[in-house]
């Protein structure tokens, strides 16, 4: 009886839907056309930290899948466990990707820039938001990496 009680425990961990957490769609200006993302928020009213979680190199999406078959809804998952901890996310596709593909020209006028651009786009898109924390002082410590280019400050909303 233990054992049955326990292995159905797990499998409801496991398998529980997030019934503390809320998806919206979200973009911002892309240029030629929007980038487009997925905010994750734990449920309630309390403002919480968050974190953008950007795909590495390739044509994967902002859930971890990839065209060339590679499946896992890795970014998707671990924005999942973000928010049972109480932690909001934002999943972006990246210019050129799945829902953001119209915002790119041609793949060879792209430069890594343009993804930091970006990436410092939805970091003020998260700074803006209504349940975000407003304590910037993170985004600063990293800041001073960013290309001399970017301000942070008069990002694309």
């Amino acid at each position: 009886m233990r054992t049955l009680m326990f292995v159905g425990l797990v499998a409801a961990a496991i398998y529980a839907p997030i019934a503390s957490a809320a998806e919206t769609e979200v973009e911002i200006n892309g240029g030629k056309a929007p980038l487009k993302g997925s905010l994750l928020l734990p449920d309630g009213s309390a403002r919480v930290p968050a974190v953008l979680i950007l795909a590495g190199s390739g044509p994967t999406d902002r859930n971890g899948n990839s065209p060339a078959g590679i499946n896992t809804d890795a970014y998707k998952l671990v924005a999942q466990e973000f928010a049972k901890q109480g932690i909001a996310s934002l999943r972006v596709d990246k210019r050129g990707v799945a829902a953001s593909a119209g915002a790119a020209a041609k793949e060879e006028d792209l430069r890594f820039e343009t993804y930091v651009e970006d990436a410092g786009a939805w970091i003020a898109f998260l700074k803006r938001s209504v349940r975000t924390s407003q304590d910037s002082s993170r985004f600063r410590a990293r800041a001073s990496q960013l290309p001399k280019s970017f301000d942070a400050n008069s990002a694309r909303s």
